[in-house]
């Protein structure tokens, strides 16, 4: 029997690339670099299944190929805004994805980074890698604390709920977040958080509000008084450009780390037991779309 012809775009763990190569004839990418548009192009022309990841952009140019032979693009990674799903779909060709696979990875990133403004350790750190350290004073570097801080978060999907169990059950913290649909009340009370109708109320929280929107009383600030001067924002967002994550102290203004791809990749992703997982997840798409299999596949986005 022909095996299925298989085209893995980065390298990932061997575990996993030889059980890719048990049941597939498979290329890999051994050198490990980019693909260019014109390389995606000729793998949905030429495999039965290419294992993309999210930095692969795979639009409609890449997908609109007479007789391509693809059937199945099985992600590695939970985001898919890279596909074009509509050209997918007019071409017949299977999307599947890995979700729920880096949330707790990423809140961990969110909680370190939070952590890391509130305390300045990277400040700290840095005095430390240029010699810069002179010892212990009281007024150096001096941080503070977020235990029994207000937590704003914006977009409450699973990351967020991640976040927010690590910030109120760890540290104590009052949540309020804002989404762009109703959170059940289960949800919120699980997580000790309010919700917010806009994102303007976020900017008007501390301890009070928090207090009097629990009891259902609506509290609105000082016309002008904005909350948000002493505030550390924590952004973290994933684009086909590439991973980024911002670290900012409202109060010194100083944005610590910016477009750090390492910790986001390489620390967020790295996680033993995650990577694996990840990735048997997308070879267990594969298989099944191979073997049309009866069982669910995960992530499937396309019929």
């Amino acid at each position: 029997m022909v095996k299925p012809s298989v085209l893995v775009t980065r390298r990932w763990p061997a575990s996993v690339e030889a059980q890719l190569q048990n049941r597939f004839d498979v290329v890999l990418n051994k050198g490990d670099r980019p693909l260019t548009q014109s390389d995606l192009k000729e793998a949905v022309k030429s495999y039965d299944a290419v294992l993309p990841t999210v930095t692969d952009r795979i639009g409609s140019s890449e997908l609109d190929v007479p007789k391509a032979q693809a059937k199945i693009i099985a992600n590695y990674g939970a985001g898919y805004s890279h596909i074009d799903m509509d050209a997918a779909r007019a071409h017949n060709i299977m999307v599947t994805n890995t979700p729920d696979v880096l949330s707790e990875c990423t809140a961990d990133l969110a909680m370190t980074l939070m952590l890391m403004a509130a305390r300045r350790t990277v400040e700290g750190e840095g005095e430390l890698r240029r010699g810069d350290w002179s010892g212990w004073r009281p007024t150096h570097l001096v941080g503070t604390k977020v235990s029994g801080k207000t937590l704003g978060i914006v977009g409450f999907g699973r990351i967020g709920q991640e976040m927010a169990r690590r910030a109120h059950h760890g540290f104590g913290m009052d949540i309020v977040v804002h989404n762009r649909s109703k959170i059940s009340s289960d949800v919120l009370a699980r997580n000790g958080a309010i919700q917010v109708e806009t994102l303007e109320d976020l900017q008007y929280v501390d301890a009070a509000w928090t207090k009097a929107l629990k009891g259902n009383a609506r509290l609105r600030p000082r016309e002008g008084e904005v909350l948000l001067l002493d505030a550390i924002v924590i952004h973290l967002y994933c684009t086909v450009r590439g991973h980024e994550i911002h670290s900012r102290s409202g109060k010194r203004g100083v944005q610590l780390l910016h477009h750090a791809r390492l910790l986001r990749e390489n620390v967020g992703k790295q996680e033993a037991p995650t990577v694996p997982r990840q990735t048997f997840l997308v070879h267990g798409n594969a298989v099944s779309q191979r073997d049309g299999a009866p069982r669910p596949i995960p992530g499937r986005m396309t019929e």
